[in-house]
């Protein structure tokens, strides 16, 4: 008697654990069609906001407003990067495997970093957030990589040092080569990072 109960009780769990799991994954799976959904269209518009930044830029009469829109046109840039990102982690959700692969490409990651630097500055300062960069060297740092991920990935970091930081804080960004290797340092006066 006692196992046959023993019995009906998993058998009733595993019935109503599954019964309890079934809105759960209906709404993942609305998720990752909505990811999906909303990166496709989000591709038009941002496609069409560069083609016209572009030809803006073209007849462009003054140097600031050529500085104004090629500003803008960066933005733009970096937005569809993201989407293609969404895609990427949309098609990755969705198993296709080769959503990652990458064409890797010569990069100067001094640039990539004073390019960071100067499009978060305006974030740093509206947040009262002293932003600074160093380097130990004023030559290119050249290496091989996805620029668009590795973009990505040096925004979201010194992003987060500026967002969880104090007012009157500091983001200390710093690059330093020795041999082959480049090492960036991001240094913050914030929250920081639980250990675990």
């Amino acid at each position: 008697v006692n196992t046959l109960l023993l019995f009906i009780a998993g058998f009733l769990s595993y019935w109503l654990a599954g019964k309890t799991l079934r809105p759960i994954q209906e709404m993942y799976s609305k998720q990752k069609h909505f990811l999906s959904d909303v990166s496709h269209e989000l591709r038009t518009p941002l496609a069409i906001l560069q083609t016209d930044l572009e030809n803006e830029l073209e007849g462009a009469n003054t140097q600031y407003a050529r500085e104004v829109l090629q500003s803008h046109l960066e933005e733009v840039d970096r937005m569809s990067g993201l989407v293609k990102s969404l895609l990427t982690l949309s098609r990755l959700e969705n198993g296709q495997a080769d959503a990652l692969e990458t064409k890797g490409e010569i990069v100067d990651l001094q640039l990539i970093l004073r390019k960071t630097i100067d499009r978060l500055t305006p974030l740093a300062q509206k947040q009262q957030i002293a932003l600074a960069f160093s380097s130990n060297t004023s030559a290119e740092i050249p290496l091989v990589a996805s620029k668009e991920f590795l973009e990505q990935a040096i925004t979201n970091v010194i992003h987060n040092a500026i967002q969880y930081n104090k007012k009157d804080g500091q983001v200390n960004v710093s690059v330093s080569t020795q041999e082959d290797t480049a090492t960036i340092l991001v240094k913050d006066t914030g929250i920081g990072i639980a250990q675990e």
